[in-house]
C-alpha cells in the first residue's frame, strides 16, 4: 500500500487481483470496479454478467496499477483480468512475490 500511495495520486484507480482488499483502504485509492472480491462474485446469480462488468471496468477505466498476487489458473482474475494485463500493462516492480504492473503509457 505504501508503494502505491507513493506512486499514485488520490484520483488514480488501482486494482488488486485477489482478496487483499485492504490495499484500497491503506493506500487511500479506489478500485475501478465494484467487484473487488472475487470469491463473492462466484456467489452472484449472474456470474458471467459480473465478469463482463469487471473486464469492462478494468479495460476502460485503466487503473494506473494492478497489484497481481499469484493468480491461479481458472480463477476470475486470471480469466478476466489476465488478458488485459498482458495487453496494457508492464511489470514495474515486485514486492514479496507480489507483482505490481503499471499501465503502459501508450495503451
Amino acid at each position: 500500500a505504501t508503494y502505491i500511495k507513493e506512486h499514485t495520486k488520490p484520483s488514480d484507480f488501482i486494482y488488486q487481483n485477489r482478496w487483499e482488499t485492504e490495499v484500497y483502504f491503506l493506500s487511500h485509492r479506489r478500485s475501478p470496479t465494484r467487484h473487488i472480491d472475487h470469491l463473492s462474485m462466484t456467489a452472484l446469480p449472474d456470474v458471467d454478467r459480473a465478469m463482463n462488468e469487471l473486464a469492462r471496468d478494468i479495460y476502460y477505466k485503466e487503473p494506473k496499477y494492478i497489484i497481481w498476487f499469484n493468480p491461479r489458473p481458472g480463477e476470475i482474475p486470471e480469466l478476466v483480468v489476465g488478458p488485459i494485463v498482458k495487453m496494457k500493462y508492464e511489470v514495474e516492480t515486485e514486492i514479496d512475490g507480489v507483482k505490481i504492473y503499471r499501465l503502459r503509457k501508450n495503451s
